[in-house]
């Protein structure tokens, strides 16, 4: 059994929508956060669940008597990787060794069936990081079709498969060696902006042995998704051969020093997030056929 933190911050790197606090946003009766922190309550796999956030917003809008695990609201500090760690040190020690279940607050259409598969699957006992990626396949029942809006993101583009992170990681917080880095990286994460993607090379680089092989990795990386973005699959599938996630695996893993790797899933729906008006707008059309558990 793990612990869940949701990530309801608003501080460093925050991009809101609406000029408010994703979390908050309204979505057929409830706000985003509490669409999730439902899901997570009817999971098997999750002992407690954290919210860590503007604590004074949190107390006065969510409720939570009618929930079946304790759930305890957190203050939260300048950043995503200081509501972690704090977080954590809060919740145990640093003397401790517990991993921790970690996602946003903005993905309303995650199912309890997901987050257990992603659990159990992801043998996070072997790692000390586990990222959750989502298939192109598991994706395409969002996409627009002939008569409805929908959401087509930009991929990744690996040898072994084609998808999207999907928000959901377990971590060891403790094991984190450097954690400024994975700060950096979340508040560069928009890597269609072609500056982000400079600036996260030049401070993940110094970070690796292999410098040849990080620069090589990024750049195919970063030609596959704007391929992706601009409609040029053909050239994004030709570059696939090339960008090995294994090779990637250990770039982070030497980087972060620690064991990192990628779990696929090819269902789900915890990619879908909320980036913008339109997102919500589609998902609040879509939400009852797209909800499924």
């Amino acid at each position: 059994m793990l612990d869940a933190l949701i990530l309801a911050g608003d501080k460093e790197g925050y991009v809101a929508v609406h000029k408010r606090n994703k979390a908050f946003l309204p979505l057929k009766g409830k706000c985003l956060l509490e669409h999730v922190i439902d899901a997570v309550d009817r999971t098997q796999h999750v002992d407690s669940i954290y919210v860590v956030g503007p604590q004074d917003k949190l107390s006065s809008r969510i409720n939570t008597s009618g929930y079946q695990k304790p759930v305890e609201f957190l203050p939260q500090s300048n950043s995503v990787i200081d509501n972690i760690l704090t977080s954590y040190k809060t919740m145990y020690s640093w003397e401790a060794d517990h991993p921790l279940f970690i996602l946003p607050s903005d993905i309303p259409l995650t199912t309890p069936s997901e987050i257990d598969a992603f659990i159990k699957g992801s043998y996070y006992v072997n790692c000390d990081y586990v990222m959750g990626f989502q298939t192109e396949r598991a994706l395409s029942a969002f996409y627009p079709t002939e008569t409805l809006d929908g959401i087509r993101m930009s991929y990744f583009y690996f040898k072994q498969f084609i998808g999207r992170h999907n928000n959901l990681h377990i971590a060891w917080p403790n094991r984190v060696k450097n954690a400024e880095l994975v700060n950096t990286t979340y508040n560069l994460r928009y890597q269609k902006k072609f500056q982000n993607y400079l600036k996260w090379v030049a401070s993940i680089v110094p970070s690796t042995g292999g410098k040849g092989k990080v620069l090589r990795l990024t750049i195919l990386m970063q030609l596959a998704l704007i391929g992706d973005y601009m409609g040029f699959n053909r050239i994004s599938k030709s570059l696939r051969p090339y960008i090995d996630l294994h090779e990637i695996e250990a770039c982070i893993s030497e980087a972060l020093s620690i064991r990192f790797k990628v779990y696929c899933m090819d269902f789900g729906a915890s990619a879908v997030d909320v980036d913008n008006e339109n997102d919500l707008d589609i998902i609040s059309k879509r939400f009852d056929s797209w909800k499924n558990d």
